[in-house]
């Protein structure tokens, strides 16, 4: 049966000094570490996107606003455009303000407009599914990230560490090569 080559850093073989074995486990910790601290990371970085999002969806409210403009129509498809609109919260006076409303609106018509905590318009908070979502893709990102990261830190310590070998490697035959030399001659 063939042995892995995944493996080959712990065999015993007259060839691989100590510093495979040594490589071998500082390359294993460094990976096993990565991927904790990519778990640990992308699971964080979710779960705050996840929290923030709970947060406006506790903290914003939906009001009724009428429009004291003709609302624009956007330039992309995914901007509604700002308009300016005036509103009135129970027991306080009535306020104006820009907003994001829907387009093709005209100035007298009524729309559907958020405010946050302090009665100012604000985009409409994440819906939880999709906030999920956000926090999901998000936190995945991260995760992959730090992966990347590692990867291409744990290749480069390797590539350090075998460069570092060979030019041991060619330091010593630089002094047994020209005796090899004699006896081949």
């Amino acid at each position: 049966m063939r042995r892995s080559r995944v493996l080959w850093r712990w065999r015993r073989n007259p060839l691989c000094g100590r510093s495979y074995a040594v490589e071998g486990w500082a390359l294993l910790a460094l990976s096993t570490a990565a991927l904790a601290g990519a778990a640990l990371a992308g699971s964080a970085v979710a779960g705050g996107i996840d929290a923030r999002y709970a947060e406006q969806r506790h903290d914003r409210h939906p009001a009724t606003a009428v429009l004291t403009e003709d609302a624009a129509v956007p330039v992309t498809y995914a901007a509604e455009p700002r308009t300016r609109v005036r509103w009135t919260l129970p027991g306080e006076p009535t306020r104006t303000g820009a907003a994001r409303v829907g387009a093709g609106l005209k100035s007298g018509d009524r729309a559907t407009i958020w405010l946050d905590s302090r009665g100012r318009p604000a985009p409409k908070p994440p819906s939880p599914s999709g906030g999920q979502s956000d926090a999901a893709v998000t936190g995945t990102a991260a995760a992959l990230g730090i992966c990347a990261g590692a990867l291409i830190g744990v290749g480069l310590t390797a590539g350090c560490w075998e460069r570092r070998r060979v030019d041991r490697w060619g330091a010593e035959w630089a002094q047994v090569g020209p005796q090899w030399a004699h006896r081949a001659a």
